[in-house]
């Protein structure tokens, strides 16, 4: 019972402080909130485990510290094989886990030398986050995939509207057809905008090619919200209206926004995905001689 009195206030702390991290997600509305998320949670458990050890006075409680420090996330570890929160797990699980070894790390330490660089690891972590591994997570968040994309099955019936006038699967026959399905509130479209733009300006000039962006109305639409957010970033692709998320879920399945399909010329699914990996889909269709 002594134990457990001395050190009850450890793993309580490490989830008040994950609490804490978290918040950061809701406070930062952005595409930057996943970065931001990271670093902190390795800032916040490095300084954490580090303070905690130095102020323990001997190597068995240091080590039931940093223990315990660890036990939300070795809960939230288990959690993920039951519950639908693998999308959280860099910030939520594996940057505080990687804090923790950190802070391990830079209490150990012996050097000024080592522990300056042990102190910078999560600003260079923070930086490969930023460049590369932001945009591959955020792609298997929105498509639940790592895979490029590509695919080959056969697409359902569908109608999409231009003005007011119903375009069905018929009507995008005979061409590689690009729809790039948006709506205006997603905080990740703009992300994907410059990689459309560069896709649309390589390929439209192919006859066989053919480029749509897809409008999903949401409630808080007012008319002419999507004109003018195509506007706002300079977009001149043409613009068709497709159904409601419920309809669009039973059409291509779940994902999240925005969602780039192609069609081949027979009308069959070749792409599922990110707009920056149509590259290969499109370089190997017929449509390009």
């Amino acid at each position: 019972m002594k134990v457990v009195t001395k050190y009850w206030k450890t793993p309580v702390l490490s989830f008040g402080v994950l609490i804490l991290c978290t918040s950061s997600i809701f406070f930062v509305r952005s595409y930057y909130n996943f970065h931001i998320n990271i670093v902190i949670g390795l800032f916040a458990y490095m300084l954490l485990t580090f303070w905690l050890r130095r102020k323990a006075d001997v190597p068995r409680r240091k080590m039931v510290h940093t223990f315990l420090l660890s036990t939300p996330f070795i809960a939230l570890s288990i959690a993920v094989l039951f519950l639908p929160i693998i999308h959280y797990a860099p910030g939520l699980i594996v940057a505080p886990f990687l804090g923790i070894l950190l802070g391990y790390l830079l209490e150990k330490a012996t050097s000024r030398i080592l522990r300056v660089a042990i102190a910078l690891v999560p600003l260079f972590i923070g930086l490969w986050v930023y460049v590369q591994f932001a945009n591959t997570w955020q792609d298997f968040m929105i498509y639940g995939t790592l895979r490029n994309g590509e695919t080959f099955k056969k697409c359902p019936p569908f109608t999409f509207l231009k003005d007011t006038v119903a375009l069905t699967n018929d009507d995008f026959i005979g061409k590689t057809t690009v729809f790039f399905i948006w709506n205006t509130s997603c905080v990740y479209t703009p992300r994907y905008i410059p990689a459309l733009k560069e896709k649309y300006n390589t390929y439209s000039d192919k006859e066989n090619i053919a480029f749509y962006l897809v409008n999903i109305p949401i409630g808080r639409d007012t008319i002419g919200a999507d004109s003018a957010y195509l506007a706002n970033y300079d977009i001149e692709i043409e613009n068709l209206t497709g159904p409601g998320n419920e309809e669009l879920y039973h059409l291509f399945g779940p994902f999240g926004f925005p969602l780039t399909v192609v069609l081949n010329p027979e009308g069959s699914i070749v792409f599922w995905g990110s707009v920056d990996k149509i590259d290969r889909t499109l370089q190997r269709s017929r449509a390009i001689r």
